[in-house]
């Protein structure tokens, strides 16, 4: 047990309020990862491969279980809508 904070891939910190930018995904038991779709970090990457310095733990509005999410799908602000990062 530690007293201090665990170190999280990408500068985030635990409970922060992150936003989902990457491609629409349905789990089995019904969960979903929807582009733009609110979230907290629920802690580190727990898969015990190489790619838990390149995921974080994410648990987003109105699932129920955190999901391994990809650091380079995950912003501090809503990701802009498709059409309109096409428009630019």
């Amino acid at each position: 047990i530690s007293r201090d904070a665990p170190v999280i891939p990408g500068g985030f910190k635990l409970h922060e309020e992150v936003f989902y930018g990457g491609k629409d995904w349905k789990y089995a038991n019904g969960d979903q990862l929807v582009y733009g779709a609110k979230g907290k970090i629920a802690g580190c990457s727990c898969q015990g491969d190489e790619g838990d310095k390149l995921h974080v733990a994410v648990l987003l509005t109105g699932n129920r279980s955190a999901a391994q999410i990809p650091i380079s799908d995950l912003f501090n602000a809503p990701p802009a809508r498709l059409a309109e990062v096409l428009e630019r």
